[in-house]
């Protein structure tokens, strides 16, 4: 047990409204969140450039990077869940919102998918703190037919495309805004003389 829950625990036993020390520890585990994703995010160029270092290939340390940026923001994301569900506000950008325009590969021979279903179009509009959540990426399929001395065959090519890091940074800044609109600060501090928490 941390000192922080020590003194949670103490404050709790003291006769502090429960209400009051639900919201204190969510505001804290939302603020903490918020923090992770921002340093994800603002740290993401420096890692990929670190990763590369260590002779991780640049397109494979750009996927390590953009996959932790991710989950840092699905982890604040589902810190927000209550202030999405529960607010007007917070189920427009839930399930309305544009977020981000993801550009897709187009061809004859190519197919795309998103979410199990085929995608005609060039660019695919992430709509929605949902949206986001539900989109894993794109699975692109192309083939070819080739003339061999064998005669045609046709040759299939497979590969995904990930969740771009642009989708998670907006979806970061919506959230962001989303609070501030609620009249949520993005910062809490912790008054030293009594270790309370002000919001």
């Amino acid at each position: 047990m941390s000192v922080d829950d020590d003194r949670d625990t103490a404050r709790l036993n003291a006769g502090e409204d429960i209400e009051q020390f639900t919201t204190k520890s969510r505001l804290r585990s939302l603020f903490q969140a918020r923090d992770d994703a921002a340093e994800a995010i603002s740290n993401a160029s420096m890692k990929e450039l670190q990763l590369q270092e260590r002779n991780v290939d640049e397109k494979h340390a750009k996927r390590i990077v953009d996959k932790h940026v991710r989950e840092s923001v699905r982890a604040y994301v589902y810190e927000c869940e209550p202030l999405l569900q529960n607010t007007d506000i917070g189920l427009d950008l839930y399930q309305n919102q544009p977020l981000h325009t993801v550009s897709l590969p187009s061809g004859e021979d190519t197919t795309v998918q998103i979410n199990g279903e085929t995608v005609d179009d060039e660019a695919y509009a992430v709509n929605g703190i949902r949206g986001y959540i539900e989109y894993t990426g794109a699975t692109v399929d192309r083939s070819k037919i080739e003339l061999t001395d064998n005669g045609m065959q046709s040759r299939s090519d497979s590969y995904t495309i990930a969740p771009p890091r642009g989708l998670s940074e907006s979806v970061f800044r919506s959230l962001n805004t989303l609070l501030a609109d609620l009249g949520i600060g993005l910062e809490a501090e912790i008054d030293d003389d009594d270790n309370e928490w002000q919001i």
